[in-house]
């Protein structure tokens, strides 16, 4: 597993050890003590946010630096019925 694999598990892992997105607890199951599925945090969400900003701004940055038009010539006809309004 990979840094960044790592990096983006332990962002979403939940303080109950569960590493999945927070759902609601099953109804039907009353036996035992509540279960909680705390929502991650905003700071989390402001993270992951932020740092896909971030690789979008660079790629756009990357396309800018990169990527050199290629000029050429244009020619579009005008009707000479369009020139005399």
């Amino acid at each position: 597993m990979s840094f960044f694999q790592q990096c983006i598990i332990q962002l979403f892992r939940f303080p109950n050890g569960h590493g999945a997105l927070a759902s609601p607890a099953p109804l039907s199951d009353n036996s035992g003590p509540p279960t909680e599925y705390p929502v991650p945090s905003l700071i989390k969400f402001l993270l992951l946010a932020g740092i896909l900003a971030g690789l979008i701004y660079g790629g756009m940055i990357a396309l800018v630096t990169f990527v050199e038009p290629q000029p050429r010539e244009m020619i579009q006809l005008i009707p000479p019925a369009r020139l005399n309004k």
